[in-house]
């Protein structure tokens, strides 16, 4: 199967706004991917800022997840 996807790597160059309006900024070395939108608050927790940040990365590794699982 192939999968019509912009080509790897992609990572997360930053993070804009604040706290509900927060949002990861992902991008390839060609374009834009996706800016995810809220999860953080003003009194997040550490872990929740963490975790946050993970799932951030976790979407940015989304190309080299796809080309292992074809192998599998």
């Amino acid at each position: 199967m192939e999968f019509k996807h912009t080509k790897a790597p992609w990572i997360v160059t930053g993070y804009l706004g604040e706290h509900d309006e927060s949002g990861a900024v992902i991008q390839s070395e060609q374009k834009h991917i996706c800016t995810t939108k809220g999860g953080l608050r003003a009194n997040s927790t550490p872990e929740e800022w963490a975790e946050y940040h993970a799932n951030a990365k976790l979407i940015a590794a989304a190309p080299e997840m796809i080309e292992m699982l074809q192998h599998v």
